[in-house]
């Protein structure tokens, strides 16, 4: 009887005759039925504090990003890798869509942890952890059989991971729209961030080749890193840093490279040496870093008589000894205290730690005592 069309014109009449329709659509929908009998015209639980919800939908909130270390080698940033990777994350239950039940007539009660206000307050407002942000959530004989009323499932998938020779570690690389799925969230995105492996110090930390003449010519000596450079240690023998050589290494990529040096040119432990171009590649450029190299020169632990003459000889040296000192001479350190030295030198300010002897004392005992000065008495 509200009808517009036949209320000749009464402005009352239009919202009286809407206000009908969406009483018969309650009447006539069970769902919507129950939550006006829980919640009032509103059909919505209130917030927190007596805050009731936004009349209009809100807008779907950005998911948050998945983040995992993928570990490559420094030889693998060197060639660049593919790595197919296994990767565990939350989807929507298809069953129930992401709503927790798959029955019409289920009734949603107000989630308690939150008030129905889909989010808790603890320190900082998170969303909560027991509707996902909805704030409703089913009975048991309600919940959907797939998912238990959690909404989600978890789903196993394999992605191939494109790495990028002369990438860095800490770099990122992300797949959009592959993180975990929400419920009333936007999905988040997968992101893989470079990492080295744990125990990654036979990558980063500096190490050293061995001759190859006393171990192997395809001996794989380790590299440090240092930007789009690399750096690298390298033995040699006390006759070749003198007379000149070569040492034969294979890089991170299988070639051989070369390092020369002239007879005329003398190597010192103390000078650093480079090679063009045979550092890392650089991404979005068509060149390498440089490779810097520094020696040490073995020394022969003994020689003997004749090498003696035949070096002293070579170098027009005669040896001068003062026969009237009683010095004794100079003797090796054993292992142990040799370690025990450079741990000591490292630190700023090492003192040797004190002991006290019997016949030793501290300041609180004074070995002597001075005497007492002349005190004057009274007339």
């Amino acid at each position: 009887m509200y009808h517009p069309d036949k209320c000749g014109g009464d402005p009352s009449a239009s919202e009286k005759f809407k206000l009908v329709n969406e009483s018969y659509e309650i009447l006539m929908d069970s769902v919507k039925r129950q939550l006006y009998d829980r919640y009032g015209p509103s059909l919505n639980p209130p917030g927190p504090n007596c805050y009731p919800p936004p009349s209009h939908p809100m807008p779907k909130k950005k998911g948050v990003d998945l983040v995992q270390p993928i570990i490559i080698t420094l030889a693998e940033l060197f060639t660049g890798t593919i790595k197919k990777i296994q990767v565990t994350r939350n989807i929507l239950c298809k069953n129930c869509k992401g709503s927790g039940t798959n029955k019409e007539n289920a009734i949603p009660y107000k989630c308690l942890m939150c008030d129905g206000g889909r989010v808790r307050y603890l320190d900082v407002l998170v969303e909560c952890n027991n509707c996902f942000g909805t704030g409703i959530v089913y009975q048991d004989r309600d919940s959907c059989q797939y998912c238990a009323g959690r909404k989600l499932k978890s789903e196993t998938r394999k992605l191939v991971v494109d790495i990028m020779k002369g990438s860095h570690y800490g770099e990122k690389v992300s797949f959009f729209g592959e993180g975990d799925e929400q419920v009333e969230a936007t999905t988040g995105n997968l992101v893989f961030i470079i990492s080295p492996a744990p125990d990654a110090a036979h990558q980063e930390n500096v190490n050293s080749y061995t001759h190859p003449k006393s171990i192997s010519p395809n001996f794989n000596g380790k590299f440090k890193r240092v930007g789009n450079d690399l750096f690298i240690k390298l033995h040699v023998p006390l006759v070749e840093a003198l007379t000149g050589g070569e040492i034969k290494i294979t890089h991170m990529d299988s070639r051989d490279i070369y390092c020369r040096w002239n007879a005329d040119e003398i190597l010192s432990q103390e000078s650093l040496y480079k090679m063009e171009g045979e550092g890392m590649p650089i991404v979005g450029q068509p060149r390498n870093g440089d490779l810097y190299i520094k020696f040490i020169v073995d020394f022969p632990k003994k020689l003997s008589t004749k090498q003696q003459q035949l070096l002293r000889s070579t170098f027009n040296h005669t040896l001068q000894l003062d026969t009237t000192s009683d010095h004794p001479p100079i003797h090796p350190v054993p292992p142990e205290e040799h370690n025990q030295f450079k741990h000591n030198l490292k630190q700023p300010n090492y003192q040797t730690p004190k002991t006290t002897h019997p016949h030793e004392y501290t300041q609180d005992h004074p070995t002597t005592t001075e005497p007492e000065a002349p005190q004057c008495t009274q007339m």
